[in-house]
């Protein structure tokens, strides 16, 4: 199994192991993947200083590891939002874990490069991926510049490893595809790929500054459950769902619900909504 590193805080360091052990380089910044272990495309966009991002479309012939922690990222601290336009193939397991599961629900991850959580990817699949990478110091600035103080305090300043995982919605799985589109056609100029990334981090710390992001870093985090409580708190057509119909929607009994939305919120659903209610 090959391991490709997404999360480094040296970019520049990365072509080159890039060029040696996945591709070669076709034009500027542009690799093609060697035959030997698939077929298909690696790009990479150089936005500014601290801000990267990476796109693959490609189909692999063996496994590739997009993350796994390292003492090397443990030291240089960077951050990623990684997009998959196709979850089904994903594994992701928590490191020490032997239980590897396929991603089904979530098509988004927001994690720090020391974060226990390792990524692979499937081979005989199609593959598309796009990965925004950030350095410590670009994700500080922008923050604060951007009165995300609340997000900084949590996920910069705080001590213990993000890895927080998102369902991204129609706009930005819109937006991501208009990214591919240009893409293939060879149209991206650089203001449309600086434009295009500034947009979709503007809408994802956004969306992450109106939630709990406590509960969603801490030690009981569950995403079903995660998935469940945005139901519940912003139901379709603004009618709350019940129980029953939570339970067949997400094929658990309405028992482990109870009990594993208790464990993640530290109270049951009724005491939970009567509080957002206040």
């Amino acid at each position: 199994m090959k391991v490709f590193n997404f999360l480094e805080e040296n970019f520049s360091q990365s072509f080159t192991q890039w060029v040696d052990t996945f591709a070669v380089e076709t034009t500027h910044n542009n690799f093609r993947l060697l035959p030997e272990l698939g077929t298909g495309n690696f790009k990479i966009f150089n936005i500014e200083p601290g801000l990267q991002v990476r796109l693959w479309e490609c189909n692999l012939l063996e496994t590739v590891t997009l993350h796994r922690l390292t003492q090397e990222i443990k030291r240089n601290r960077s951050f990623a939002i990684i997009f998959y336009l196709n979850p089904e193939a994903i594994l992701q397991k928590k490191c020490g874990d032997n239980h590897q599961s396929i991603n089904k629900i979530w098509n988004t991850v927001f994690l720090s490069s020391d974060a226990a959580l390792d990524i692979d990817i499937l081979p005989g699949k199609e593959v598309k991926i796009c990965c925004i990478n950030l350095s410590m110091e670009w994700l500080t600035t922008t923050l604060l510049k951007n009165n995300f103080e609340a997000v900084y305090k949590i996920l910069i300043d705080g001590i213990n490893p993000v890895c927080i995982f998102e369902s991204a919605g129609n706009r930005e799985i819109k937006k991501i595809a208009e990214l591919y589109d240009e893409y293939s056609q060879k149209l991206l100029g650089e203001f449309f790929i600086h434009s295009w990334a500034l947009y979709i981090l503007n809408d994802f710390f956004t969306k992450l500054n109106s939630r709990d992001v406590k509960t969603i870093l801490n030690q009981n985090f569950d995403p079903v459950m995660a998935e469940l409580e945005k139901r519940i708190i912003s139901p379709p057509g603004k009618k709350l769902h019940s129980l029953k119909k939570l339970s067949e929607e997400f094929s658990m009994s309405p028992s482990t619900i109870k009990r594993n939305f208790k464990k993640m919120f530290g109270k049951n659903i009724t005491e939970y909504l009567r509080e957002k209610k206040l």
